[in-house]
């Protein structure tokens, strides 16, 4: 990736989401990590989407809390992505 910043971390990981490739979401989000790079809402509806489809609970605990840390629990495709991440991973 020629320019690494949020934004094209988020597109890479929404286009693997859409693509169902969930584990590769993942391994984007820990790259971005170690960019040291701030996800934006995006990044976290996305990487809760692959916790979701990968029952990956433990992950999408660290996600929410992130998504409290930063203030976006307010944001409703957020918030409808974290309610999908617990009911799949049978918390709801």
């Amino acid at each position: 990736m020629p320019e690494r910043n949020v934004i094209s971390w988020s597109a890479m990981m929404a286009a693997y989401s859409r693509a169902s490739d969930f584990k590769e979401v993942l391994c984007l989000y820990r790259r971005m990590e170690e960019d040291a790079l701030k996800p934006n809402e995006s990044v976290l509806v996305s990487v809760l989407t692959a916790c979701a489809h990968l029952g990956a609970l433990a992950q999408g605990f660290w996600v929410h809390s992130l998504a409290k840390h930063y203030n976006y629990e307010s944001n409703p495709i957020l918030a409808t992505a974290l309610v999908d991440m617990y009911s799949k991973c049978g918390r709801m």
